[in-house]
């Protein structure tokens, strides 16, 4: 085993017995104790401070601060959306996503929504929304077992084989029992549907 120096050991005696000396110094005068706690909390405190200055810097950086409303409980399509569900937050504005919603009031989930979720008008609707639209057409289609997940007022995209044939149709209706799902589509799309439909081709997709 290699031995330190002997000047080196002599420094850290020295110094062993200088800490040792302050520390039964603080140990005897209460002023000392003092002196020390208050030199603690200030250090603490100027910590505090430089962070929330550094936090603050790092979200002004950011820009604006905008309102969103997320899910907090798992929600079911169909279900109304209030405070028991959905808490309000803040994000930086170039954070938010271009389709969520201002307010919550009257609103109800298209298709299930789990915490986290953003809501959006994607994903929820108002009685408005159940009307098939002019210039639109309604047809059924089988969902499958995605029908568990939607409800009227749910924005989907019809596809077959591969290929969209509607990009944002709307459901209006739902039958769970039969699994089927009454859409409108555009006028000029209903022929397209309509024949893939009849041979079990069309499939539906949520739409973000």
């Amino acid at each position: 085993m290699q031995l330190l120096p002997p000047r080196v050991t002599k420094v850290l005696s020295r110094a062993s017995v200088g800490i040792s000396s302050t520390l039964n110094a603080v140990a005897r005068s209460p002023r000392l104790q003092m002196l020390v706690l208050c030199c603690g909390v200030t250090l603490l405190a100027t910590s505090l401070v430089a962070d929330h200055r550094r936090v603050e810097a790092e979200l002004d950086a950011l820009g604006d601060q905008v309102e969103i409303f997320v899910v907090t409980n798992e929600i079911d399509a169909g279900d109304a959306l209030d405070h028991t569900n959905v808490m309000q937050t803040f994000v930086p504005r170039r954070f938010r996503v271009a389709s969520a919603v201002d307010d919550v009031a009257g609103l109800v989930a298209t298709h299930s929504l789990v915490p986290g979720d953003v809501i959006t008008t994607s994903n929820t609707s108002d009685g408005d929304e159940t009307i098939i639209p002019d210039g639109w057409r309604g047809l059924t289609i089988d969902a499958g077992p995605l029908a568990e997940r939607l409800a009227p007022g749910a924005i989907v995209d019809v596809m077959a084989n591969g290929t969209f044939l509607v990009e944002g149709a709307r459901v209006i209706d739902v039958v769970r029992d039969s699994r089927s799902v009454l859409i409108a589509v555009p006028q000029d799309r209903v022929v397209a549907v309509a024949d893939a439909a009849s041979v079990g081709l069309a499939v539906l997709a949520i739409a973000n």
